[in-house]
């Protein structure tokens, strides 16, 4: 099947065990990082390699593909390239993608398919769109396709900047992100760092040696499993990154590095020499929800690159809390329920038959497994301070000791509410004249309501040969063959075929979180504003000195002859000479 000008350890590779699910490398990274460098390098040595090239804009027209028809010579009888653009392949465009997969498998011509996704595209939706499966538990691509390498391009020059920006997606006109996006430039970072299974370092030639040692660092702690090639202009061994047979999805290796950290908290004496490091803040104790809010309002995270975790509010006894922090913001999201517990606080436990293993130790306990439990990754962190602020948001003893029925009496962190959605299907029924439909029914004002499906009859044979459009208790026949119910119910009776048309009320609930930016998201005009003597003020987006990010400030005076002004923060010696750029106004 393979030509013979292919590179041998690629080709060798592919042939290994004949299989025919066509490999996938996915290429991730955020906007200018270099992935269409990289593919343009990979194509351009691809050395007889039969290549289908997917690539994904935000824009009406795909410039990358543009680039790459230009750069790259595509053979008709050998190589394709699908343009994807006016949307996000990890969302709007997920359809698109699996039926441009499909069209690509059933060529059987291609012995490789390389995608580029955009700047904006988290590559954790795309890559389950692999492994995901229909209502009926057959794979949607899993049988013709596998996804073989899981890459992640780094624009070294850039990353730690980006990092600290306040920006949110939209705020940025080029990546294209939809005005309803919430995502930070910091979400949309993490996510492509922490689920790749390959980082590629590109442009290391426009950083010191000493400032990729800490960018390596930083990265080896947000995705400890990756591995991690240097690159300059994109320039990669095409074997490094094709059928690598590197990427699972259940793997340990795909572990972020904060639940890697919180698995083993065995100390990096490597990565603590520059600086960085790591540790797990726990507590059987809840916050006080007040507190908590106040403490991740005035940012008390200096030095944070990324935190994690589940976390315990007092007034939500009954689902954890998704701690993500990433740059400046943090967001508190509802997590699983809480298990079992002997306080009055328990809950269905749903989904555990039994207690999962790791959770047995909290059996009988007087809270069940509510606790905190936390991870901080930075760059010289005060770990003391840190710790103390987390300590200062927890309930005192005098509210511990009063319990849930003074807990329940403060603000929610977790806000739970009810969702209804409606649907209308059609049944389609033969029988005869006068033949009881079997079904238990209640008259209402705007149909008939469905009370029982009895075990035999027309429905019942109806739902064991329809499960995807089976009628359920609670259902309102609101039309027969076209006319409402009102006036064909003898039509019910008479008719040897019975189109019903259906209408299902499903209701649910629904969790939403918070999200806290502890200092306030200006415009560039307003950010870059003159300061004056005695403003306060927040440090933000330093590249070299990050241990300064998130600290608060006086502005003691303007520099002259420069653009910097004199800045004191509390706690480090001296005063810092700062742009103005790197200041936040704020009332703190």
């Amino acid at each position: 099947m393979q030509s013979e000008a292919m590179p041998r350890s690629v080709a060798a590779s592919l042939t290994e065990g004949h299989v025919d699910k066509l490999p996938v490398t996915l290429l991730s990274g955020f906007l200018g990082a270099g992935k269409t460098t990289l593919l343009t390098h990979i194509l351009t040595n691809r050395e007889g390699l039969r290549v289908a090239v997917l690539v994904n804009d935000m824009a009406a027209i795909n410039v990358d593909a543009t680039l790459l028809s230009d750069s790259v010579q595509f053979h008709e009888s050998k190589d394709k390239m699908i343009e994807l653009h006016n949307g996000c392949i990890c969302c709007t465009l997920r359809e698109d993608l699996m039926a441009s997969v499909r069209e690509l498998t059933s060529e059987k011509r291609f012995d490789y398919l390389l995608i580029e996704s955009t700047g904006i595209s988290e590559p954790l939706p795309v890559a389950s769109t692999f492994d995901a499966k229909d209502e009926k538990g057959r794979p949607l691509l899993g049988e013709v396709a596998r996804l073989d390498t899981c890459v992640t391009v780094i624009d070294c020059f850039n990353f730690l900047k980006d990092y600290q920006s306040t920006d949110r997606a939209v705020d940025r006109k080029d990546l294209g992100a939809e005005k309803t996006d919430e995502r930070t430039i910091v979400d949309l970072l993490v996510d492509q760092v922490e689920f790749a299974n390959i980082l590629i370092l590109n442009k290391v030639d426009l950083i010191s040696s000493d400032e990729l040692i800490s960018l390596r660092r930083t990265l080896i702690k947000l995705n400890p499993g990756a591995s991690i090639i240097e690159s300059e202009f994109g320039v990669v061994k095409p074997e490094l990154v094709l059928n690598t047979r590197s990427f699972d999805m259940a793997s340990a290796s795909m572990l972020p590095g904060w639940l890697a950290e919180l698995r083993s908290e065995a100390r990096s004496s490597e990565t603590e020499e520059y600086g960085i490091s790591s540790f797990v803040y726990r507590s059987e104790r809840p916050f006080h929800p007040g507190r908590l809010e106040k403490m991740l309002k005035c940012g008390s995270f200096p030095g944070v690159l990324r935190s994690k975790g589940h976390a315990w509010s007092a007034s939500d006894p009954f689902f954890s809390i998704e701690w993500s922090q990433a740059g400046f913001a943090t967001a508190l999201k509802p997590g699983r329920p809480w298990l079992r517990s002997q306080s009055g606080l328990a809950v269905a436990t749903q989904g555990y038959a039994e207690l999962p293993a790791e959770e047995e130790k909290y059996n009988g306990s007087r809270y069940g497994d509510r606790r905190q439990e936390l991870v901080f990754i930075g760059q010289g962190m005060d770990e003391a301070a840190i710790r103390e602020s987390l300590s200062r948001a927890l309930l005192t003893d005098e509210e511990f000791t009063r319990g849930p029925e003074l807990w329940s009496t403060w603000k929610k962190v977790i806000m739970l509410h009810q969702t209804t959605r409606r649907k209308k299907f059609t049944i389609e029924l033969t029988k005869l004249v006068d033949e009881p439909l079997g079904i238990g029914i209640t008259t209402l004002a705007d149909g008939i309501r469905v009370e029982e499906v009895y075990q035999a009859g027309l429905v019942r044979t109806w739902n064991v040969q329809n499960p995807d459009s089976a009628v359920k208790v609670g259902d309102v026949i609101q039309e027969v063959n076209g006319i409402p119910v009102a006036d064909g119910m003898q039509t019910i009776r008479s008719s040897t075929s019975l189109s019903l048309t259906m209408l299902r009320t499903e209701r649910d609930w629904a969790t939403t979180g918070k999200r806290f930016e502890p200092f306030p998201v200006l415009s560039s005009a307003k950010s870059k504003a003159e300061f004056v003597s005695g403003d306060l003020v927040a440090v933000h987006s330093l590249s070299k000195q990050q241990a300064l990010n998130g600290r608060r400030g006086e502005v003691l005076r303007f520099v002259e002859g420069s653009s910097r002004y004199e800045v004191k923060i509390p706690g480090v010696a001296g005063s810092k000479a700062l742009q103005a750029e790197n200041l936040l106004h704020g009332d703190f």
